[in-house]
């Protein structure tokens, strides 16, 4: 692990009196925005989890639907923005560029990185990572579906569009995915009960107890998908941004979402889009091996070479 760049490097955790106030305060805050955020959204995923119906896909996407959808995802992000930096200001010391005499040049996936990409490779690194760790929870609950012998729900993508307009801001809302789980559901949780003293182990068990009750619409193995809020606890851990889960997270429903939509747009150019963006984390991981194996062999010949010389 780069520890310089690991959230323990960073989050200085409170103490004294101080701790107790700060930590009604955050759990206030993380009270607030889950129950903003998903309160209805969960409502409905535990009434179609006892249904064991999937979730209602029935409707047609409308101009003015998703215009609304996307006001209030706009204020709910720049409320959860606010919350994030804020907790992090005071947990870290700096809101959202961390200074760069702080930033130790490593991959979050292993190996230095020098020169002037090595905070930008970092980045790409950690979004890909995250992708896996999605991969993950959906892959847990397909493996439990098939154990259990139970059903795994589609999500309720929209099948009627109104307009190419309605599909186009249909996208840009499920992009918003990605920002608004990951600053409450990753930022501010982790940093904030980090903040305040929660152990590792309490700050994964609370993830995985705020991203899992609305995932529930998937079916009784949906609980399978806290394997996913763990790795990202992990993860997040390690390379201390969260940057890179907000794109990821946000391009991955994208790329899902887009399989719906041939119809509106009248031809298959978006399944291409969906497919290359699904293949890129794939390219990466293949590359990242490819690297790590030939840097590892050309640091054994290096070694050899010493050791002949010496001899």
């Amino acid at each position: 692990m780069s520890a310089a760049n690991s959230l323990d490097a960073q989050i200085r955790p409170i103490t004294g009196r101080r701790r107790i106030i700060a930590a009604v305060c955050v759990l206030a805050m993380l009270a607030m925005l889950y129950w903003w955020g998903w309160g209805t959204g969960i409502e409905v995923a535990i009434r179609d989890l006892v249904a064991d119906s999937g979730a209602n896909t029935s409707g047609t996407v409308t101009l003015a639907g998703q215009m609304r959808r996307l006001a209030g995802n706009l204020l709910f992000t720049a409320v959860a923005a606010v919350a994030f930096c804020t907790v992090r200001r005071l947990a870290c010391g700096f809101a959202f560029i961390r200074p760069a005499k702080a930033v130790e040049s490593a991959s979050p996936v292993g190996g230095p990185v020098s020169g002037p990409t090595s905070a930008l490779r970092r980045w790409w690194d950690a979004g890909f990572a995250y992708c896996f760790c999605m991969l993950a929870g959906f892959a847990a609950i397909d493996v439990a579906s098939a154990v259990l012998g139970t059903t795994f729900h589609s999500y309720p993508f929209g099948t009627r569009y109104e307009s190419a307009w309605a599909a186009t801001i249909y996208l840009i809302n499920m992009f918003f995915a990605g920002p608004t789980e990951e600053l409450v559901l990753l930022g501010l949780a982790v940093i904030g009960l980090r903040w305040v003293g929660a152990p590792w182990w309490l700050v994964g068990t609370v993830a995985v107890c705020l991203r899992v009750p609305f995932h529930l619409y998937y079916g009784w193995a949906a609980f399978a998908i806290a394997v996913w809020p763990v790795l990202a606890v992990l993860l997040f851990r390690r390379v201390g941004m969260i940057t890179p889960m907000i794109v990821a997270h946000g391009m991955y429903d994208v790329s899902t979402s887009m399989t719906s939509l041939t119809v509106v747009f009248g031809s298959n150019w978006p399944l291409v889009v969906s497919g290359l963006i699904v293949a890129t984390p794939v390219v990466w991981l293949v590359a990242t091996i490819v690297v790590r194996i030939r840097d590892r062999r050309g640091r054994a010949r290096a070694a050899r070479k010493g050791n002949a010389r010496r001899a």
